[in-house]
């Protein structure tokens, strides 16, 4: 338990902290200070795992009320809450920013990063509860519902957040439009899907290759094979990323070669295809049933140590061709 000192008043609240037994902890505290009453976040870190002590103590007359650094430890703090997906950190912060006087710009950056964690911690309505609170909202306020809605399985949700957003005014950016490409895969509709396509070539967000990315990834699971080539084909800039969603796609809607000529491809011009890359092609070197090219792929596995992850070793160690 801690003690809340405040007008030579004692009150008890309940403390949240999870110990550690770690002896090597890495500590860091923040403090602000308001209507004469000291509130310090105390974070522990242990193999990433983060916990938070909430202490309260009485404060001197004329302390500042905020600094702008708390602002970014705050976020930091709450990314780790939202990583590890522990809501009971997420309202411990929470009501530490209640209790602090927040400027008002900076209030906004937290509260989204508050509906944010809340989201990531499953805890849909808590999340909910503050966007519908908060006094103004910007495109991240509504990037984090959408993409929210869609995590937690309000799909509908989602696509009212979408349309309210522009009725308010709001365009998406580059992370709102890759999150309403999620919504409309969840929600399986391609001609949705189009029409973003069409607004992000309008707005010039097409050169971001992690938008379109995520347009080739849509049509692929969507069955728009041709289409997801075509963006391909489009993209200034190809990631590792890209060539995965690439030929994962073209496997999972069973165009085997044009897979495993990617994957030859993507090497020769010197990207270094991932676990998820390797284990695609090897599904459709599989269903092909064509030894030559298997032994080709397991060769790279071999050589590249890719075989130490156990997924690629159950696929190279599975059925053979």
């Amino acid at each position: 338990m801690l003690f809340l000192y405040k007008r030579n008043q004692i009150v008890k609240t309940k403390e949240i902290y999870h110990a550690s037994p770690h002896p090597k902890l890495q500590t860091r505290t923040s403090c602000t200070k308001t209507r004469g009453v000291a509130l310090h976040l105390t974070t522990q870190k242990v193999n990433g795992s983060t916990s938070i002590r909430r202490q309260v103590s009485e404060s001197t007359p004329g302390y500042e009320s905020w600094q702008q650094s708390q602002t970014q430890e705050i976020v930091d703090l709450l990314h780790d809450c939202a990583k590890n997906r522990s809501i009971r950190d997420t309202e411990a912060v929470h009501g530490y920013i209640l209790k602090c006087s927040v400027p008002e710009e900076d209030l906004l950056v937290l509260m989204n990063h508050v509906a944010y964690s809340y989201s990531k911690c499953s805890d849909y309505s808590a999340a909910k509860l503050v966007f519908d609170n908060l006094p103004q909202r910007n495109t991240f306020s509504w990037t984090v519902m959408i993409a929210g809605s869609m995590d937690n399985g309000f799909l509908s949700d989602g696509i009212e957040y979408f349309s309210k957003m522009k009725e308010d005014g709001i365009l998406p950016d580059a992370f709102a439009y890759s999150a309403i490409i999620q919504l409309c895969i969840g929600t399986e509709c391609v001609d949705g899907g189009k029409a973003v396509h069409a607004q992000i070539v309008k707005r010039g967000f097409a050169c971001h290759t992690f938008v379109s990315t995520s347009l080739l990834n849509m049509y692929a699971k969507l069955g728009e094979i041709d289409d997801s080539c075509r963006v391909f084909d489009n993209m200034k800039e190809h990631s590792e990323v890209s060539w995965a969603a690439l030929i994962s796609g073209l496997t999972a809607n069973d165009f085997y070669h044009e897979a495993f000529n990617s994957f030859l491809t993507m090497k020769k011009e010197g990207f270094t295809p991932n676990t998820f890359t390797v284990t695609s092609v090897l599904k459709a070197v599989g269903m092909l049933g064509d030894v030559g090219k298997g032994k080709q792929v397991h060769k790279y596995v071999s050589e590249s140590g890719s075989w130490n992850d156990y997924e690629v070793w159950v696929s190279t160690n599975g059925p053979k061709c």
